[in-house]
């Protein structure tokens, strides 16, 4: 609709650019403005002087425009143009996020863990005595993956990441076991303000920030599949609740 409405407004002011430069024209003419009385002349210098001027406000509205949005006009650019559509992934269910996960690199699961943090408003830092360390609130914490385990984590994976955190000068730390852990662990944990989260504590992390369907996180998947740009009039079909 404001396309539509754009190329009008640029169809009657070219028009009136015409009829200004025809109505010049005739005023310098002698015989044409012989033939007009004086209160014509006057109409018709005003009528000129009202087209020149709506013409260079709508060149000052445009130029103030652009500038607002941080842009530039380009010249050789088209009204048509429509510019390239964002690269986008089809989303992924969160039991297939976990899966990789477990499956995947210390390296994929931090970069993970850092995007889901960020989107749940931590400050994330990565540090050479500790792979992540999450700030909100005043309260800075070190984040750790254990990675897959032979059944639950032990006293021993908390006593590791302990020593870990007192390395790193940090009081507080999130141990993430997809397995869970121990009795034994979670009451050593609870005496060194280390927090504990399986594989349901992280599974409602990713549905709370909809990791599945967030681009940045699904481009740093390696199996991460392009959705099909859509051509010309095929339009994605809508859902059941999407149609209603």
């Amino acid at each position: 609709m404001s396309q539509r409405r754009k190329e009008d407004e640029e169809w009657v002011w070219s028009i009136g650019r015409l009829v200004a430069l025809l109505l010049t024209m005739a005023l310098v003419y002698p015989p044409f403005r012989q033939n007009i009385p004086p209160t014509g002349v006057v109409f018709l210098v005003m009528l000129v002087s009202l087209l020149v001027l709506g013409g260079v406000t709508k060149l000052v509205r445009s130029a103030w425009s652009t500038a607002s949005r941080g842009g530039s006009a380009n010249p050789l650019q088209s009204t048509f143009w429509t510019p390239p559509a964002a690269v986008t992934y089809l989303p992924q269910s969160t039991y297939e996020l976990l899966r990789q996960m477990r499956e995947g690199d210390a390296a994929l699961t931090d970069k993970l863990l850092e995007l889901v943090y960020q989107k749940l408003d931590y400050r994330v830092r990565r540090r050479a005595d500790m792979a992540l360390v999450i700030e909100r609130g005043g309260v800075t914490s070190g984040l750790q993956y254990a990675g897959p385990t032979q059944g639950k984590a032990g006293v021993k994976a908390v006593r590791t990441f302990r020593d870990a955190l007192t390395a790193a000068q940090l009081d507080k730390g999130i141990l993430i076991a997809s397995e869970g852990f121990t009795r034994q662990a979670k009451k050593l944990a609870g005496t060194c303000g280390i927090e504990l989260l399986d594989e349901t504590d992280l599974t409602r992390l990713l549905d709370a920030t909809r990791a599945g369907h967030d681009t940045t996180i699904l481009a740093a998947l390696p199996n991460s599949r392009l959705a099909p740009v859509p051509r010309g009039n095929n339009l994605p079909a809508l859902t059941a609740v999407e149609s209603r």
